[in-house]
């Protein structure tokens, strides 16, 4: 197996799953902005209503409660245009993940070829290819096996009650009118960043999964798959602390919400594929070249591992705590099995 080879096909998938991502999300902020213009027009008259209001003398109880009011009389309009912005968005996605799932194949049928390198004559090589009916399988679907459309709807439910406690509790807090608008305003963004945000996760999802159904169709010559981190400071330290975990080919890999990590086939020898007894293994595991998690995590300057970590979890670092002993997993009910970073107040 060639590693430089192995990571030159990562390298190209997740170019090719970034520009999916950036297409999608062209399009959803498209969208997001013609359902949405309306609504952030009205919001605007609103905070010029309250700044004429604050002119005038208004004590912030009647400003308040006038913007309680004019919400409770929009919510249903709000309400409806957030859920036309629901519907391109799911549709957008669905788009995406089956274009991922596309490069998702493609990329396990390129990197068992480079893992496997050119077989023994006379072996002949067959890679079994996912069909379209089973591609199309994994469009519609979330991480934890629901219509894909229920992360969506949750989205407007999520909304309204965010909005209702800003004004509630601004209104008992006594807070001024400009900052209740304000945060209304910014809360309103919302949809657009949650729809974003279940975008890049289900197609990324999408994709490692018909990776892993084409390594499970070609089990005569897989027999699990490694995690492989991206590497950078964007990386949470979660994804560095399971980078290069081996999982089988049944198990689900854990990850979270915008999750950049991707896969690369565990095969076997040709030994075990062929039956024979060759007079040595040509195959070296993938495992084998790929840098461990410590390895990894120390190819970036001291900065930029203080920024993945942040200050105290990088002391705690420095003084020996492993990459391990920050995140735990979790079955989460909307994402599946999820990891997660632990507080500080676990660590300390």
């Amino acid at each position: 197996m060639s590693t430089i080879r192995l990571f030159r096909a990562a390298k190209k998938y997740r170019e090719r799953l970034f520009k999916l991502e950036e297409e999608a999300l062209k399009s959803m902020r498209r969208a997001y902005t013609a359902a949405m213009s309306s609504v952030l027009n009205d919001l605007n008259k609103l905070e010029i209503q309250i700044n004429k209001a604050i002119e005038r003398g208004d004590t912030s109880f009647e400003i308040n409660k006038e913007l309680k009011q004019w919400y409770e009389n929009k919510i249903d309009a709000i309400e409806n245009k957030i859920n036309q912005f629901n519907k391109s968005a799911l549709e957008i996605t669905k788009t995406t993940q089956f274009e991922a799932v596309k490069v998702g194949n493609q990329y396990a049928i390129d990197n068992l070829k480079v893992s496997l390198g050119k077989p023994p004559v006379p072996f002949d090589l067959n890679i079994i290819s996912l069909d379209t009916a089973a591609m199309e399988a994994f469009v519609g679907f979330a991480s934890n096996g629901s219509p894909l459309n229920d992360l969506f709807q949750k989205i407007t439910t999520q909304y309204g009650s965010d909005i209702r406690d800003i004004i509630s509790t601004g209104i008992l807090k006594g807070e001024n009118p400009r900052t209740i608008a304000r945060r209304i305003k910014n809360e309103t963004s919302m949809p657009l960043y949650r729809a974003e945000t279940i975008a890049r996760t289900e197609s990324q999802r999408a994709s490692r999964a018909a990776t892993i159904e084409n390594y499970k169709n070609n089990s005569t010559i897989t027999k699990g798959y490694i995690r492989l981190a991206t590497g950078d400071s964007r990386t949470c330290p979660a994804c560095y602390a399971l980078h290069k975990t081996t999982y089988e080919l049944n198990k689900l890999m854990p990850t979270h919400p915008n999750c950049r990590c991707i896969i690369v086939p565990q095969t076997k020898t040709w030994n075990e594929i062929t039956g024979a007894t060759l007079p040595e293994d040509l195959i070296e595991e993938a495992s084998d070249k790929i840098p461990s998690a410590e390895q990894l995590f120390n190819k970036l300057s001291e900065k930029d591992k203080r920024t993945v970590l942040g200050p105290e979890r990088y002391n705690l670092y420095k003084n020996g705590t492993q990459l391990l002993d920050f995140v735990r997993i979790e079955n989460n009910p909307e994402w599946g099995p999820t990891v997660l970073i632990k507080p500080m107040r676990e660590l300390r």
